[in-house]
């Protein structure tokens, strides 16, 4: 499939809810609904609980695979795709961490609380159907993106800039993506190499940047290049 990496990843990077399958002791397959963040690469991450059946089936058994899909009312004429790998308990650095809190809803609470950890998918390959006859496998090793430059470093500082200092440039790219009222609460999430996560008046939204970026540098370009068009600035 053309392009089938990116698409995948715009895929994935759209959404936070999926369905984990898990492997019961018996090898019966088991789904449960969770949250879900990406990396800058593109790897999904949970925060799991100890008690709950598919951290337990993990633990003895880390196949799994998480299914993603585009809501709609006609599910099957609708992308989606399913990411097949191994589920791992890992400790994201500080950059990664602080990009899960702010994605992951409710996060920073859960972690409050003892037994709550983070995993992450180990992608070996992915089934995405991007729609009615358009459909194929995709590797692992193809699908990661190489992020390079300083751009993890800095997320966290350039989402608190722009939060603070061009809230109506925010505000711009959220009415570009949907049709929400000129008085409204946004909040920049998160950016990563291929566009960024946004908050608007409660909904979350994705924006693609034109073309990827690897630094502050290119990010604050593009961000005021969408601003302008946009009207924001």
């Amino acid at each position: 499939m053309k392009d089938g990496a990116q698409r995948a990843r715009h895929l994935l990077r759209s959404h936070y809810q999926g369905a984990l399958a898990t492997l019961d002791a018996e090898g019966v397959p088991f789904a449960s609904a969770l949250h879900y963040a990406c990396d800058h690469q593109g790897r999904p991450w949970f925060l799991l609980s100890h008690l709950a059946e598919h951290t337990r089936h993990l633990l003895a058994d880390p196949r799994a695979s998480l299914l993603v899909w585009q809501p709609g009312q006609d599910l099957l004429a609708a992308a989606r795709m399913t990411l097949v790998g191994r589920v791992v308990a890992a400790e994201p650095d500080d950059a990664l961490r602080a990009r899960l809190l702010r994605l992951l809803p409710s996060a920073s609470r859960y972690l409050a609380l003892p037994g709550f950890h983070f995993y992450t998918l180990q992608v070996e390959r992915i089934r995405l159907i991007a729609g009615f006859g358009e459909m194929g496998w995709v590797g692992g090793e193809a699908y990661a993106f190489p992020a390079q430059g300083d751009l993890a470093a800095a997320e966290a500082g350039a989402v608190a800039h722009m939060n603070a200092e061009h809230r109506e440039a925010v505000q711009s790219y959220c009415r570009r993506l949907a049709d929400l009222p000129g008085e409204m609460t946004v909040e920049m999430l998160a950016c990563d190499p291929e566009g960024m996560d946004l908050d608007c008046a409660g909904q979350r939204l994705r924006a693609d940047f034109p073309a990827p970026v690897q630094n502050v540098q290119a990010l604050r370009e593009v961000l005021v290049a969408m601003a302008r068009e946009n009207g924001g600035g």
